[in-house]
């Protein structure tokens, strides 16, 4: 089923990606594969395609953290 985002090849802005990543509403209206990470209040948030298409990765040392979408 063809929801209007398949065939809309527009390119979303950038507050709006981020505010669909720290709160989750939107995420699944996105076509797959994606992933993003946005930070706000002190947190990390990080997110995937609902199809899990995008695999996300993520280390954390003392004091530091990385998320990619490479395992590399």
């Amino acid at each position: 089923m063809l929801r209007p985002h398949d065939h809309s090849f527009g390119e979303p802005d950038v507050p709006g990606l981020r505010e669909r990543v720290l709160t989750g509403k939107g995420l699944a209206d996105m076509a797959a594969p994606f992933a993003g990470v946005a930070a706000g209040d002190g947190t990390v948030t990080v997110a995937a395609d609902w199809l899990g298409l995008r695999h996300v990765y993520a280390v954390q040392g003392d004091g530091w953290a990385a998320i990619g979408t490479s395992a590399r």
